[in-house]
């Protein structure tokens, strides 16, 4: 069964210079037309050295078009430009392609993206180069993991429901012969 709502983005990973462009395209996989969304994220690091996506944009990066409306089947280009103005280094983007679904009260956003490096010249630190080569998930929510009690669960109500059954079995027939 396919999805109505689904999309895939080619190349996942590239580098590009300052002063250059690279592309991604962003296909509709799924049944149904929507509108795709572009934007361009840096990719930082966390308290704990993973690397994260920013919720930031660097002013020297963008991507164009801001918006497409893929049709099943359809494809489409959008090209990431940097600009001069960027610190020596390496930095890592992520040039992100949104699908906007729904109208009105209901509206679902999904997410796909490819991982640029940029890589400018210039004097480094010792040490600051670090590039990013995984984004690292979203952190579980502390406290009890629901998914191996609930499944003990199923079996205690099992078992609890084949007794009462053997029970209620065994006074039936204890009723007949009395």
């Amino acid at each position: 069964m396919l999805d109505p709502f689904r999309m895939t983005v080619t190349p996942l990973k590239f580098t590009a210079p300052v002063g250059s462009t690279g592309q991604i395209t962003v296909i509709d996989t799924g049944t149904e037309k929507f509108t795709v969304l572009s934007s361009v994220r840096t990719i930082d690091r966390d308290t704990a050295g993973l690397c994260k996506l920013s919720n930031t944009a660097p002013s020297w990066a963008t991507v164009t078009p801001h918006s497409a409306v893929l049709d099943p089947g359809g494809r489409r280009t959008f090209t990431f430009h940097v600009n001069p103005g960027a610190s020596p280094g390496i930095h890592d983007l992520a040039i992100i392609a949104t699908a906007d679904i729904g109208t009105g009260a209901v509206k679902v956003n999904a997410s796909i993206g490819a991982q640029a490096a940029v890589d400018v010249p210039g004097h480094v630190a010792k040490g600051t180069l670090k590039p990013c080569t995984t984004i690292a998930a979203p952190p579980k929510p502390a406290g009890i993991d629901w998914e191996p009690v609930a499944g003990i669960g199923v079996i205690v109500a099992l078992v609890v429901a084949l007794f009462v059954m053997t029970y209620r079995l065994a006074h039936k027939r204890g009723a007949h012969h009395g």
